[in-house]
């Protein structure tokens, strides 16, 4: 099992650069993959994409990449806008000349102007820096998956501890059951005798009204449907692969079997532990968005 949430990250000196990876990895629907990085390497996140695809199934992972130069002198270089430096030349020759002043155009202010001069740096990306990128990610992704293990050792624990006292409050409402069909028979029983009808109705009739009643309220199935659900998430959760879309699907089938035996039941003591199981179902379904 693997928790979505995690950290991961890795540098490597080159000969004119430094570049640093780190990945940041939080709870999403579906894979979600957002890269923060140089416009030096926007013709690699294909394969970045790739890399991150290949080790992650599920979340919002971000890519933060920085790519520093050590030696500028070997990889910048200035270049003049020539064109433009002209242009304000003569204009401000002309606005000289309107203004009717002596002073001189001096090269200051047509610097200042506008921006005339840049620094360029080289920006190639050889061969050799797109494998080491490629390198430092997978680092960083084997750092990030390290965590999100750990993490998700951790929810698994917590987990099996809520299916646990969720397995107790179902065998609970198990006992009841046949407790409250009893139940349901000697409410119907004082209904009839309160309206005056228990000469009225013969034990025939009373049986068939009795299967009517007792049909509308039975939570059987929905027992037997639970128990089952418990059984297939207990093995979710042991299973070696993360399976989070699956935990999610049985723990909102857990929530809709629970909430019809909460609506079937005439029953305070099953009302009381279906509250209780409602509560722990809704502890299963937080930590399970947490879920790879």
């Amino acid at each position: 099992m693997k928790s979505m949430t995690g950290y991961g990250s890795a540098k490597r000196e080159l000969k004119n650069f430094q570049i640093e990876i780190n990945i940041k990895s939080v709870n999403g629907r579906f894979l979600e993959l957002r890269f923060h990085m140089p416009k030096e390497y926007v013709t690699i996140e294909s394969d970045m994409r790739k890399v991150l695809s290949e080790n992650f199934a599920r979340g919002t992972v971000d890519v933060f990449c920085s790519r520093k130069v050590k030696n500028h002198s070997e990889s910048t270089g200035v270049e003049i806008n020539f064109n433009l430096a002209e242009k304000i030349h003569k204009e401000l020759t002309a606005l000289s000349k309107k203004l009717k002043l002596q002073s001189e155009i001096h090269l200051s202010q047509i610097i200042t102007s506008a921006p005339i001069l840049r620094v360029r740096e080289d920006v190639e990306i050889s061969k050799s820096e797109r494998g080491e990128l490629i390198s430092l990610l997978s680092e960083s992704v084997k750092k990030c998956l390290s965590e999100r293990i750990r993490e998700g050792q951790s929810l698994k624990k917590e987990f099996l501890n809520l299916l646990m006292q969720l397995s107790r409050q179902v065998d609970e409402i198990k006992k009841l059951k046949e407790m409250h069909n009893q139940d349901v028979s000697q409410r119907l029983k004082e209904k009839i005798r309160n309206k005056g009808l228990a000469g009225e109705i013969d034990d025939a009739k009373f049986q068939q009204e009795l299967f009517f009643w007792t049909e509308k309220t039975d939570i059987a199935e929905e027992i037997q449907r639970l128990e089952e659900h418990l059984r297939n998430y207990r093995n979710l959760l042991l299973s070696k692969s993360s399976n989070g879309k699956k935990i999610d699907f049985y723990t909102q089938e857990l929530l809709r079997e629970i909430n019809t035996i909460g609506s079937k039941s005439q029953s305070s003591k099953i009302t009381q532990y279906v509250v209780e199981s409602k509560s722990l179902i809704e502890k299963l379904k937080e930590q399970a968005q947490n879920i790879e």
